[in-house]
C-alpha cells in the first residue's frame, strides 16, 4: 500500500515539473484513463 502511495507522490512531482501546456494535456489523458478504469470496475460489481 505504501509503495503505491510513494509512486503516486513521485508521479505528482513529475507532473508538477511539466510545462503548463503539457501538464494540462497529460492531466486530461489521465482523467480519461481513470474514468475508463472506474467504469470497468463499476460494470463488474
Amino acid at each position: 500500500m505504501s509503495q503505491k502511495k510513494l509512486d503516486l507522490d513521485a508521479l505528482k512531482k513529475r507532473i508538477a515539473a511539466l510545462p503548463p501546456e503539457k501538464r494540462a494535456i497529460f492531466e486530461e489523458q489521465l482523467k480519461k484513463e481513470i474514468y475508463k478504469f472506474l467504469n470497468k470496475l463499476l460494470q463488474n460489481v
